[in-house]
């Protein structure tokens, strides 16, 4: 991207503190119409995230939190920290016209954490590919254990750290702008890099996971369930549980090919292709694309859950009938309920 006073292109996660970013100062319809989409999003993706937070920790009180939940929990975590390192700052500096107002400081902290922020979102996912891998492909390695998922987030945060460094390093405030300050030749390789860290690598291990799973649910060798408990009864509840599972990170994958390949795609093309005319308004919106996957994430694991949309459609019914939440009458409603349909509900991703 531009920096309003250089003209040199600065990396593309950070394009809300830039004169391509943000409308025309003149145009104060566009500039609002910006901030109340920025609004919509932040709070869509609050109330989701929030819901899948209670809907988590309601069903690891009834059963052991299993490694899939936890790295649910983790996708939270890291969708929540885009929503808050992005949009409030983003807000803030639409509303002043780009001018950087958070000091020097700041300058070298700010825009690194919201590209770690980015950067920890997409591989936790990649994690969810990952654990479903080991669970249909490699069933006889054992499925991943929750003190080895929480190591891998660890590396995850720290990796996003450590490609996060130099950018920081690169950060100067000058005047009232934070800009940039490395070459050309500099900028090309970190836009490839963060191409490849953020969207392309993730990607292709995340679809070579699901094509592996693909081939091997197609050949019918899903899993070793039904030698082990001699029901076919169960294999088909666990078959059921598998797919549910696989759907639902399936659908996360998509949303975040497709919410991220506008902003990657105009940032390459702004950085090895030729270009002619006012963009702000294309990369303003490709842009705000990226942020829409912290709210339909949450929606689809609602939706596409069978036994999570049961539970919330209850928690509702119960809302609806005036009990207060936590009451001993919404427990025993909750129980009597679920009861009717135990043996039905599906594995969480």
């Amino acid at each position: 991207m531009y920096n309003k006073n250089s003209s040199t292109i600065v990396n593309r996660t950070n394009l809300s503190a830039t004169s391509l970013l943000i409308p025309s100062v003149d145009n104060n319809f566009s500039r609002v119409l910006v901030e109340i989409v920025y609004v919509v999003i932040f709070v869509l993706g609050t109330v989701g995230n929030v819901a899948m937070i209670f809907l988590l920790r309601r069903r690891s009180r009834r059963r052991r939190q299993s490694p899939s939940n936890r790295l649910l929990v983790h996708v939270v975590i890291s969708e929540m920290s885009v929503l808050l390192l992005n949009i409030p700052i983003d807000i803030a500096l639409i509303h002043v016209g780009h001018r950087w107002i958070f000091g020097p400081t700041m300058c070298k902290i700010l825009w690194p954490l919201q590209t770690l922020s980015f950067g920890s979102f997409v591989w936790i996912l990649t994690l969810l590919s990952y654990q479903r891998y080991r669970g249909i492909v490699c069933p006889l390695e054992g499925k991943l254990s929750t003190k080895r998922v929480n190591s891998m987030v660890s590396i995850v945060w720290l990796f996003s750290l450590v490609v996060v460094i130099p950018y920081g390093a690169f950060l100067d405030y000058q005047g009232d702008d934070c800009i940039e300050t490395w070459n050309q030749f500099t900028r090309k390789c970190f836009t490839v890099i963060f191409f490849i860290v953020q969207y392309a690598l993730p990607l292709a291990i995340t679809l070579y996971c699901y094509v592996k799973i693909a081939i091997v649910v197609r050949k019918g060798h899903t899993n070793v369930r039904r030698h082990i408990s001699g029901s076919i009864q169960a294999e088909s509840r666990h078959k059921q549980r598998n797919f549910s599972a696989i759907r639902t990170a399936v659908l996360f994958t998509v949303i975040f090919a497709v919410c991220m390949f506008p902003h990657q795609a105009l940032w390459l093309w702004l950085e090895f292709g030729n270009y002619q005319g006012d963009i702000r308004h294309v990369l303003t919106f490709a842009y705000m694309f990226t942020f829409t996957s912290v709210f339909m994430n949450p929606l689809v694991y609602i939706l596409s859950t069978p036994s999570v949309r049961k539970e919330f459609c209850l928690k509702a019914s119960v809302l609806r009938m005036g009990s207060c939440s936590g009451s001993h009458f919404e427990r025993r409603f909750l129980k009597k309920r679920s009861s009717t349909n135990s043996g039905t509900g599906e594995s969480i991703v």
